[in-house]
């Protein structure tokens, strides 16, 4: 008779075995080789937007860059051409036939709907005319950070600001995209969608209280079983062991309006597959994914970090923006052209997994990472944007 230890490691082995199949098969793959992708990127003057512009262009891809500010998208112009200098000597009208450029004049910082809807409008219509009705990626990066302040002192104009720019803006987007393949529905059978939106963390802070989360994880994870159990819910269940400041339900404090912003990510990702999937004219032809990039070393970034932060963190988990938007873009790139593996959308790329972010951090308190991007003082010791 069998003892009751070969029934569990029997159960084990197919549990894991299952597991490491399912995590196989989804899998985001790297994608570097040339396809041509029509890309929109919002927030895309500069920071994590223009670069991610930088690289999709550098593969061959077609950009389209909205913003709110003409002159941030001349000056970020000028950036790509000294970042592209070989594209540009190489093959002069390139660069301008891949990168084109839209100045939205109103923007979602305004509090009318009907304008905010009508400049989506634009913008579509325009990817449209110029994509030659071909709209392969939407990244949704648009979006603002909020000060260290306590709930009291900001006023109603703050808090409404912070989510219309990165609550309301990204759904209005989400949703305007679903209506343009819905319109488009009869003119193409085969061509696919996808809507990434940015979960953007732009505040040393916020990241302490996912810091527990992740070393919580990192002590299951030295048991076999129960490793294999959490990313059975990572994968299957849908929960995610590190989704952005506020959007895993942890508090922000000083920062309650960021948090409650970011908070809807998740749940409107989810809610949106869901009906799409209930939808005959967008079922498997719009999906909407998400992008966590983690700590990036930009302009927005570095003006949360002082002498009081801890530097420690900040320089261990924070990463250049050219290094997290080339995997991001590569990463973005596989999703599409696996679209039939990712066609129902939920897919969550992610910068920093809490394995990655323990040996950074432990890298950090040896010394390896000291002065990375930040001195003693918090200031910046590297060129940003």
């Amino acid at each position: 008779m069998l003892k009751w230890y070969s029934y569990f490691l029997s159960f084990a082995f197919l549990l894991i075995f299952g597991i490491v199949s399912h995590r196989i098969k989804r899998r985001v793959p790297r994608d570097s080789s040339h396809h041509g992708f029509n890309v929109i990127i919002t927030g895309g003057s500069k920071g994590i937007g223009l670069n991610l512009a930088h690289h999709f262009l550098k593969l061959g891809d077609n950009v389209l860059l909205a913003s709110r500010n003409k002159k941030n998208l001349e000056l970020a112009v000028e950036k790509l051409k000294k970042k592209l200098p070989s594209i540009c000597e190489q093959e002069k009208s390139r660069l301008h036939n891949n990168l084109l450029l839209l100045l939205l004049k109103k923007s979602h910082l305004l509090n009318n709907n009907d304008t905010q809807i009508l400049d989506l409008e634009k913008l579509f219509a325009f990817a449209h005319k110029i994509f030659d009705g071909k709209i392969d990626i939407i990244i949704n990066n648009a979006g603002i950070s909020t000060p260290h302040k306590h709930a009291m002192n900001m006023n109603n104009d703050e808090i409404r600001r912070v989510i219309d720019v990165n609550l309301i803006g990204m759904f209005s987007c989400c949703r305007q995209a679903m209506l343009y393949v819905d319109s488009n529905a009869n003119q193409s059978t085969d061509h696919h969608l996808f809507v990434f939106n940015m979960w953007c963390v732009q505040n040393i802070h916020i990241y302490v209280h996912i810091y527990i989360v992740e070393y919580t994880y990192m002590c299951v994870y030295l048991c076999e079983l129960f490793f294999f159990i959490c990313c059975l819910c990572y994968d299957v269940m849908g929960i995610e062991i590190c989704s952005g400041s506020g959007s895993d339900g942890h508090s922000t404090p000083q920062h309650a309006a960021y948090g409650v912003s970011k908070a809807g990510h998740l749940q409107l990702m989810d809610s949106l597959n869901d009906e799409i999937l209930s939808c005959k004219s967008l079922e498997g032809k719009i999906s909407v994914h998400s992008l966590h990039p983690g700590m990036v070393a930009t302009s927005v970034f570095s003006s949360f970090v002082h002498e009081d932060s801890d530097l420690i963190m900040a320089n261990s988990r924070t990463e250049s923006a050219d290094v997290v938007c080339n995997w991001l873009c590569e990463k973005i790139r596989g999703v599409v052209s696996n679209a039939e593996t990712f066609k129902n959308g939920g897919v969550y790329i992610e910068w920093h997994n809490p394995t990655n972010a323990l040996l950074r951090i432990l890298k950090g308190m040896l010394g390896f990472h000291k002065h990375k991007f930040f001195d003693s003082q918090g200031k910046c010791t590297v060129d940003l944007d």
